[in-house]
């Protein structure tokens, strides 16, 4: 697991080498580790998501009673190797609107900003519907995307945190419980 102290680590994954480029090279001067990709394929690759053939184009849908299921399984995986990730919508193959509810499905945890040129109101709803974070539009106003990735970073570091708390509460601690009463003892052999 990281180190909280490290660079929050993005994965930029957008089309056009260019944007990519200006990106990656804004975000490092702004303390980001960042790792870019060209299409969503690379981007699941580096995420570790392996998804069946078609699963891209499965319509979204979340359980009925919200809990992790076959519809929403929950992996921690993702989001312990990246804490943002930021996709364009608009590119070749899985678009940046697929690859957020396919990320989502496999760790909702994993804040997800969605940037477009192409920023109408449907569109914007549709990226929150797929589990976006935060939606940004082309061109892309550098100092608000940062603030929306600091939002975003903390917002992961936050889950992540809250998780290790979770999983250690859920560790045998009453050996640590003090006293050698007989009702004590019955919960330390629990």
């Amino acid at each position: 697991m990281k180190n909280s102290i490290s660079k929050p680590r993005i994965l930029v994954v957008e089309d056009q080498e260019a944007m990519r480029n200006l990106l990656a090279d804004y975000l490092e001067q702004n303390e980001f580790e960042v790792v870019t990709c060209g299409d969503a394929s690379d981007a699941l690759e580096k995420l570790g998501i392996v998804t069946e053939a078609g699963d891209s184009e499965k319509p979204f849908s979340f359980p009925a009673d919200g809990k992790p299921g076959p519809t929403n399984p929950q992996k921690l995986g993702p989001s312990q190797l990246f804490d943002v990730v930021l996709t364009d919508v608009k590119m070749p193959g899985m678009n940046g609107l697929n690859l957020c509810k396919t990320i989502h499905e496999h760790d909702s945890h994993l804040p997800v900003i969605v940037m477009t040129a192409y920023g109408s109101m449907e569109t914007s709803i549709e990226a929150l519907r797929s589990g976006a974070f935060d939606f940004v539009t082309k061109p892309v106003e550098l100092e608000l995307l940062k603030v929306s990735l600091a939002r975003a970073t903390e917002n992961s570091l936050l889950r992540r945190y809250v998780r290790e708390l979770e999983e250690a509460a859920g560790d045998d601690s009453f050996h640590e419980l003090i006293g050698q009463s007989e009702g004590m003892q019955q919960l330390k052999d629990q």
